[in-house]
């Protein structure tokens, strides 16, 4: 380093052992890794130390510059030194804060999914041995929960359900899938919900009908609505009434949930980092109340603003309200209902033109007439179909 042969050995040492230790942790290590990886403060505290890296190595790259720079050089040697030394110094410092940046939507990440114990509520939670809390755990079930809240809309609805099941010594996992319109969903015979609902969660009076507004994703909201406070002190009671649930129909001991909206997934998905995480564009989902069935172009832009740049397919339908006793929102195909189909794909032809899109839960008599009304959409947008 700059003729100081004794620094330089140090400095090199020190550099090539911290690459060393790294290598040796992340092969044999794993599991101190993901523990690291999920803890808010070593993630700032290892986002200080990547910065003060960084920082030490632009200032070695410096101080060594400054103490070989020949004397007598010209200015144009100067200026050509200077600028290949600032070049340098770029090239660290950008891996530098994409490295920092990435620690901390980690770290944002999870403290934004999961809250401490002694930060939240719940009615369902089980009571564990910190020291050893899957002693005599041999599967820890998490509940999953996609919801469709964010800001400036009202309503939620679950609309993805599902449960995995992890092995507490190997890691391996099982996922189960419920699906969203299920309907008489169980609760456990020990709960307060037991009573309200001892032949599922349905209305007994419509008669044995379908009723979406009984179905599985309609249960987070419609619920404590009815009943509030029933489970006790919690802090998302709606989370809480779908795990009773779910642990009932699948006959299992579900231990946590969590639960991600849209900007929740969109940080998992800058978390993750993957080129092979993306999303599907299934707006119709996102219709969760009267207000959203009104007003569909703003669905449809809260879903692209933070989704927009993930998105690779589409899934095509309408939604109508329904004219029964009780007025519902139903699925429908696509040109028989309020869906603002062409802003859409509009936007979905701006995000991914080279996307393609999937007309859906039709019988195959219907969808002729379905691709028909699409094409009008598409042919009035001025969009044309890539072959």
């Amino acid at each position: 380093m700059g003729g100081r042969k004794k620094l330089g050995a140090f400095v090199l040492t020190i550099s090539i052992g911290l690459l060393v230790i790294g290598g040796f942790v992340a092969l044999t290590k794993r599991d101190s890794i993901l523990a690291f990886a999920v803890s808010p403060r070593q993630l700032l505290i290892a986002t200080a130390t990547v910065v003060v890296l960084g920082v030490c190595w632009i200032w070695i790259v410096v101080a060594s510059h400054k103490l070989l720079r020949p004397v007598s050089m010209t200015y144009t040697g100067r200026l050509a030194g200077s600028m290949f030394v600032g070049l340098l110094c770029f090239a660290i410092a950008v891996p530098t804060t994409v490295a920092a940046q990435t620690v901390m939507a980690q770290r944002d990440l999870v403290g934004s999914v999961f809250q401490s114990e002694g930060n939240s509520k719940s009615a369902t939670r089980p009571k564990v041995n910190k020291k050893d809390p899957w002693a005599k755990t041999p599967r820890l079930n998490l509940l999953l929960l996609g919801a469709d809240d964010g800001v400036g809309r009202t309503g939620v609805r679950t609309d993805t359900v599902m449960v995995a099941s992890i092995d507490t010594k190997t890691g391996d996992t099982a996922l189960i899938s419920l699906s969203r319109n299920w309907m008489r969903m169980p609760f456990p015979e020990d709960s307060p919900l037991y009573k309200e609902y001892p032949d599922g969660f349905w209305d007994p009076r419509l008669g044995n009908v379908e009723q979406p507004e009984y179905y599985l994703d309609a249960m987070y909201e419609n619920v404590p609505k009815a009943h509030p406070g029933i489970l006790g002190q919690t802090d998302n009671e709606g989370a809480d009434v779908v795990k009773l649930a779910a642990s009932a129909a699948l006959g299992l001991d579900i231990d946590y949930y969590m639960q991600v909206n849209l900007a929740g997934f969109r940080q998992i998905i800058d978390a993750v980092g993957s080129p092979a995480l993306r999303y599907n564009a299934d707006p119709v989902n996102f219709v969760a109340s009267f207000a959203d069935a009104y007003d569909t172009p703003g669905v449809l832009q809260r879903v692209f603003d933070h989704l927009g740049r993930y998105i690779v397919s589409a899934h095509v339908k309408d939604v109508c309200l329904g004219n029964r006793l009780v007025v519902h929102i139903d699925e429908c195909a696509p040109g028989e209902g309020i869906f603002d189909l062409p802003t859409f794909m509009t936007l979905y032809e701006r995000h991914h033109p080279d996307g393609y899109a999937l007309i859906e839960h039709l019988p195959d008599a219907k969808i002729p007439a379905a691709k028909a009304a699409l094409d009008g959409v598409l042919d009035r947008a001025g969009i044309r179909w890539r072959e």
